[in-house]
């Protein structure tokens, strides 16, 4: 049985390694003999010898006119073994690119509540490395509301915890809602923040290989999680233009 396991890890189906350990042990036989000791359906032993001839396995004679099958010198698997491992080494290559292009490809996810939100958020906060690069921007209603002070709060002291490298911008209009919505940071979010004249379309994070739209104005806050390293590849060349744009606060 051992014999047997071994033959279909390499390659063989249950039939053709049953036969080709027979006629190992039968030496030159005809099917007659051959059936009885593998077991073998009488029906399908020519079928199941002819594959093992196509693998190089076996190989017959003729006796008259009769054909008489012996199993080749058992080193002939080795060689099945290393031929084997050619043809993966050959496609190797292609399988690498293939797997590269898979890891690019881009998720997306919905997340519903500000607790389910926040989770995400710390969560990600937390498994990053120090000097990471964090950037944002804002419709300054999410930053101002009542339910998302704590969220901001929260994700702010994790940032500066973890030494994240953070940009944030936002239209100069609500600079002194910065201001007066946490004048205990103020100190601190003035070396981080730029303003300027642009109107953003949604409360963005781009941090690590994530772009995530946040709306804290709904009845049920909800965030949309794009994965795409290409993507935010993108909105960082983007941000960055905005950035060296926007003026950084005087006081």
């Amino acid at each position: 049985m051992k014999h047997e396991e071994i033959l279909r890890q390499i390659g063989l189906n249950a039939w053709e390694a049953q036969t080709y350990l027979a006629l190992s042990e039968l030496g030159s036989t005809t099917t007659g003999p051959l059936v009885k000791k593998c077991l073998v359906p009488q029906s399908k032993i020519y079928s199941v010898l002819e594959s093992l001839h196509n693998k190089g396995l076996v190989n017959h004679v003729l006796k008259g006119k009769i054909k008489y099958f012996q199993a080749k010198n058992p080193n002939i698997l080795l060689s099945i073994l290393k031929d084997k491992e050619r043809k993966v080494k050959e496609i190797l290559p292609d399988l690498k690119k293939i797997s590269s292009l898979s890891k690019r490809k881009q998720s997306v996810e919905i997340y519903e509540g500000m607790k389910s939100i926040t989770h995400f958020v710390v969560d990600l906060i937390e498994n990053s490395k120090e000097g990471e690069e964090w950037f944002s921007f804002s419709i300054s209603e999410d930053q101002f509301s009542e339910k998302s002070k704590d969220f901001w709060y929260k994700v702010g002291y994790l940032r500066y915890l973890k030494k994240l490298k953070v940009r944030i911008m936002d239209n100069i209009k609500y600079k002194k809602d910065f201001q007066k919505a946490y004048p205990d940071r103020w100190h601190f979010i003035k070396k981080i923040i730029r303003f300027s004249g642009d109107v953003f379309p949604a409360t963005t994070i781009i941090f690590q290989d994530k772009i995530i739209l946040l709306n804290f104005l709904s009845e049920i806050e909800t965030a949309v999680v794009i994965t795409s390293k290409d993507l935010v590849k993108h909105y960082k060349a983007y941000y960055m233009q905005h950035w060296n744009k926007a003026k950084p606060p005087k006081d």
